[in-house]
Order: structure tokens, then sequence, then C-alpha cells
């Protein structure tokens, strides 16, 4: 946001907020700070400061500080009930002897960890809320909602590779599309296994189309996950006539409907060009 200027300035602006978010600092990374990507803020703060304008930083809240927030006053909370604990407890120093100091020891040092990974939890489930997406229905699956989930994690895919986007990790794919990362995962080995995406060799390994896009079908797409655990399956049954007509009879309507239609024209039909531009650092 900005504020009108109270003098001459050569853009028309005598003051400038910028506000950044503790995710803008990860740069090309997963976690942590980029000090490439803080040198090169720096840098753009330091050219406008030089024109004459005066500006101000808004810095948001990181995970980390809010898991230390609470490991912090977890510590002193739990610190003093122990050190309470010990001072009202000297009876047991004589049942017990010289093991009292050992018992005393290993119960703080017990709490000590627990308030350390509490800690560790809360910083790691702020930056990446969605790992807290659950499965829904476990049991019986939405067939319907898994296909469709697979055509658009292909989608995406293409798509970025196609208008040279970052590639799509498994993690920005479960929080672009609202499911959880085990069915992002499921779906994306499924892919690999009928050579349809191909894993990068970074950390984390990120997707790409594994041949032309051209050659590759939204019908190709539905016959790979339909083949997981999370689709309709493979396994063999007990065959029943009047089914099997009946299960051959979508399978055709299906390859009609989709009528040879492959990826690189479902991305060209987008013209914007908008998905998947946070491909990389989700």
């Amino acid at each position: 946001m900005t504020e009108a200027a109270t003098g001459p300035g050569p853009h028309g602006y005598g003051r400038i907020l910028l506000k950044l978010s503790g995710e803008a600092l990860l740069g090309n990374r997963t976690y942590g700070v980029d000090p490439e990507f803080c040198a090169f803020i720096a840098a753009q703060v330091a050219a406008v400061h030089g024109t004459g304008v005066e500006g101000g930083i808004v810095g948001g809240v990181p995970g980390g500080v809010v898991g230390g927030v609470i490991g912090g006053v977890l510590w002193e909370t739990i610190g003093w009930g122990f050190a309470s604990f010990i001072v009202t407890s000297t009876r047991y120093a004589a049942v017990y002897s010289g093991f009292a100091i050992l018992i005393l020891f290993l119960i703080w040092l017990y709490l000590s960890w627990l308030i350390l990974l509490v800690g560790a939890e809360v910083s790691f489930y702020v930056q990446h809320p969605h790992y807290l997406v659950l499965e829904r229905d476990i049991r019986v699956p939405d067939t319907r909602l898994v296909e469709q989930a697979a055509v658009s994690v292909m989608f995406l895919v293409a798509h970025n590779f196609y208008h040279n986007k970052p590639p799509w990790t498994v993690d920005s794919l479960a929080q672009r599309l609202g499911v959880s990362i085990a069915r992002v995962e499921e779906i994306v080995e499924a892919m690999e296994q009928k050579a349809l995406i191909a894993e990068t060799a970074g950390d984390p390994p990120a997707y790409l189309p594994a041949r032309d896009i051209e050659t590759i079908t939204v019908h190709d797409v539905y016959e790979a996950v339909r083949g997981t655990r999370s689709g309709a399956g493979r396994q063999r049954i007990a065959a029943i006539g009047e089914v099997e007509d009946v299960v051959k009879a979508i399978d055709r309507a299906i390859g009609t409907a989709l009528n040879g239609r492959t990826l690189r024209a479902m991305v060209r039909s987008r013209n914007d060009g908008g998905e998947g531009e946070k491909g990389r650092q989700g």
C-alpha cells in the first residue's frame, strides 16, 4: 500500500509502505531464508530510497516465531511448575536417596524434549497448513474426485512446462488443489508408472511431462489413475456378464467423450497463462 506524496517526488509518492510475508523470504528455497533474495530486496529498497522516497517495511510473522513463542511460554510455565514440584517434594530424597536426583533429571529431560517437539510441530504446520488436510472419506474414496484430481495434476504440470514456469512439487500441488499430500503422492506415482510425468533431481523433486504433451491424452490420465487403489482399481473379481457389459459401455463412452483430446490442446485453450505461477515454491 502507498501513501500520497507529502512533497515533490520523482514518482508522485513521498512515502511508500512495503509488506513482506515470511514466505516471501524463502526465495527459491523450501524453508528458511534465502540470502540472495534478501540481498535483492535490500538493493531494490536502497534504490527506491535513493530517489528521495521515504520507505517503510512491515514484516509478516513467520512460522518459526509462532513456534518459538509457544515453546517459550511452555518452557517457562512447565519450568516454574517443575521447580515448585521439586521444592515441595523433598520427601522423595529420603525414600529414593541418591536415585531421586536421577529420576527428577529424567523427568525434566522428557519434558524439555516434549516442549521442543511441540514448538517444532507448530512452526511446521504454520508454514505448511496444507499438511493438515485430512481424507474425508477413507473407506470409500470418491472415484470421480480422484480422477478430477489426477487430470488437474497432469494439467498443472503440463501448463507450467508449456509456459516455461517453475515446475510443481508434491507440496505445491497439494496446496493448490486442496487435497492431502498422500493423495497427490499416490497420483504422481501412478503417472510415473505410466510414463506420463518424470521426476527432477531437485530437492524437493519437481515434476515435468515425461514426453511431448501432444502425445499425452486425457484418456491416458484416466487410465493411469483408475489403476490406483484410490480409483476404481484393476483387481480381478468374479465376472458378471451384465455388469461387464455396463463397465465396457462406460469405458467406450469416456473414450468417445474425450475424443483423443490431448494435454497440449487443454493447455493452449487457456490464454491467460495464470495457472501455476507458484509451482516451485509451494
